[in-house]
């Protein structure tokens, strides 16, 4: 009997082997990104999940080799007979009473065969996520890049949904989420217009680490985005992402990111303006 492969568990081992090569080989070791190292004492990093993969792949493995160890030439020829014509019959029996489904790929087939099929391939991919996520949360944590990163693809999702929604609020709806959403009771700052910047709106968003703030303007036709990221500190500094430049800068135990696709000197010009005015 020829041995069927899980295919979920092909791939979820060459995953695991391609990563353990990079971990092993990360160039030169005395400059390492801090993900292919691992822990030093608590906590984790994406390269201590690599043995406990393997142990998982073999414990999987091991269950699905003892089956074909069962010779099928050690049964007689009429129980063999005997055998197939039930299994025959419990098949037909079963698509009689199962619909079929038209799957993208494979055509019509009984719903239990499409679900058995899936059903690897969608743990497979739960993994990948779960595994994902945390290597982005750490990564948000230690890098500014990814933060601004991060932010840079909220500020486009938002923006792409202001134009469908027709988002418009006053400050004091704004102000009022604020203090509602995130115990934040701030004050907008005054007269955005002589700074040629108009409010647009605010909603609360999601990024690496929880739950922000995101505060949008419009300066010149182009979308202005102020994400307040609670208990944390960040170092002050400007970095470009994506196309977009990011102002970052910390007061007390809340970070401030400035965000828009404007050169260099306005988002700096616009960023001191918000430092100087928000209350």
């Amino acid at each position: 009997m020829t041995p069927t492969r899980l295919r979920s568990l092909d791939v979820f081992r060459g995953v695991t082997v391609a990563s353990m090569v990079i971990v092993n080989n990360p160039g030169d070791w005395s400059t390492v990104y801090w993900p292919l190292l691992h822990a030093e004492w608590d906590g984790w990093t994406p390269t201590d999940l690599i043995f406990p993969f393997f142990l998982f792949i073999v414990g999987v493995s091991t269950a699905l080799a003892i089956v074909p160890s069962v010779s099928i030439s050690a049964a007689p020829e009429p129980l063999r007979v005997r055998c197939r014509e039930l299994a025959a019959r419990a098949e037909s029996e079963a698509a009689a009473r199962s619909p079929r489904v038209k799957t993208p790929w494979l055509g019509f087939v009984p719903r239990g065969a499409w679900t058995s099929r899936v059903g690897p391939l969608a743990l497979a991919a739960s993994l990948t996520i779960v595994v994902g996520s945390a290597f982005v949360i750490q990564a948000t944590r230690r890098s500014e890049i990814v933060l601004a990163a991060e932010l840079t693809a909220d500020h486009m999702k938002c923006l792409a949904m202001n134009r469908v929604l027709g988002t418009h609020q006053d400050p004091t709806a704004v102000e009022s989420s604020m203090i509602s959403g995130f115990g934040w009771n701030m004050h907008l700052p005054e007269a955005p217009e002589r700074e040629g910047m108009e409010l647009v709106g605010s909603r609360p968003c999601l990024y690496g680490d929880g739950k922000i703030a995101h505060i949008m303007y419009r300066h010149e036709g182009n979308t202005v985005s102020l994400f307040m990221l609670p208990k944390t500190s960040r170092a002050q500094q400007l970095v470009r992402v994506l196309g977009h430049e990011a102002a970052i800068w910390c007061v007390g135990n809340r970070t401030f990111v400035l965000l828009a696709r404007e050169p260099r000197r306005e988002v700096e010009r616009m960023a001191s303006y918000v430092k100087a005015s928000l209350q």
